[in-house]
C-alpha cells in the first residue's frame, strides 16, 4: 500500500491534476486522490498519511522545465561532437602533432577550477540564464575560431588560446543548470532531478554526439 501511494504520489508531480482531483485530506486516516478512497489505514500506513498531509509537494512540470532539459540535451551532443572529434580535425585540418594536441588538454581545463569557484558569486550577480547564454556564445565562438583556422592560423599553436574557452564556457554552463534543476526540483526529488540532469549530459547526449561525429565523417569520406 505504501508503495502504490508514494507511485501515485509521483504520478502527480508529473501530471499535475486540476484541484477537482488533486488529493484532499479528511483525517489521519483518510486519503481520497483521484476519487480513489483509502480508509482504515493503520502502522506505517498512517504515518505516512500524515507525512502526506503536512508536505502536499506537489507541482507542474512546466514547459520551462522541459525546454531546459532539451536544451541541455542538445548542448551535450554539441560538447560531445567537440570533445571526441577535436583532435582529428586538428591533426588532418590544421596539422597539429601529438605534442600540441597533448598541451591542449591542460589548457581546455585551465580554466575550470577558478570559474567553478567563483559560479556562485557569478549566479547570484548576473542570473542563471544569462550564465547559460553566455555559455551558449562561447561556444559559438570557439567553434566559429576553428572553422577559420585552416584558412587564417600559420601554425597549430594558436589553438590553444582557443582551448581555453572550453573551460570557462563548461564550468558556466554546468554551475548554471545545476542551480537551476536544484532550485526547480520539488521537494524530496533533487537528487532525482540532479540524476536525470547528469544523466542527460553524460550519457544520452555523449552517445548521440559520438555517433552523429561518425556518420559527417563517413559522410565526408564519400566525397
Amino acid at each position: 500500500m505504501i508503495l502504490f501511494l508514494r507511485d501515485l504520489n509521483i504520478l502527480n508531480y508529473i501530471y499535475a491534476p486540476d484541484s477537482s482531483t488533486r488529493a484532499s485530506y479528511k483525517d489521519d486516516k483518510i486519503l481520497k486522490t483521484k476519487n480513489i478512497d483509502l480508509e482504515n489505514n493503520s502502522g506505517s500506513d498512517e504515518a505516512f498519511l500524515e507525512e502526506a498531509k503536512n508536505h502536499d509537494t506537489r507541482f507542474s512540470l512546466g514547459i520551462d522545465v522541459i525546454m531546459f532539459f532539451v536544451m541541455i540535451t542538445l548542448v551535450g551532443i554539441s560538447f560531445s561532437v567537440i570533445s571526441n572529434y577535436l583532435f582529428i580535425f586538428l591533426s588532418k585540418r590544421v596539422g597539429a602533432d601529438t605534442a600540441i594536441l597533448g598541451i591542449s588538454t591542460p589548457f581546455s581545463i585551465a580554466l575550470e577550477v577558478p570559474t567553478f569557484y567563483f559560479s556562485e558569486y557569478v549566479i547570484k550577480r548576473f542570473g542563471i540564464a544569462k550564465m547559460i547564454f553566455t555559455t551558449h556564445l562561447l561556444m559559438i565562438l570557439r567553434v566559429v575560431l576553428y572553422m577559420f583556422m585552416p584558412s587564417f592560423v600559420p601554425n597549430a599553436y594558436y589553438m590553444l588560446p582557443i582551448e581555453l574557452l572550453h573551460g570557462i564556457s563548461y564550468a558556466l554552463l554546468w554551475s548554471a543548470a545545476v542551480a537551476y534543476v536544484q532550485n526547480r526540483a520539488p521537494k524530496g526529488l533533487g537528487s532525482t532531478f540532479q540524476g536525470v540532469l547528469s544523466t542527460l549530459w553524460s550519457n544520452m547526449s555523449s552517445s548521440i554526439g559520438a555517433v552523429l561525429g561518425v556518420l559527417k565523417r563517413a559522410n565526408d569520406a564519400k566525397f
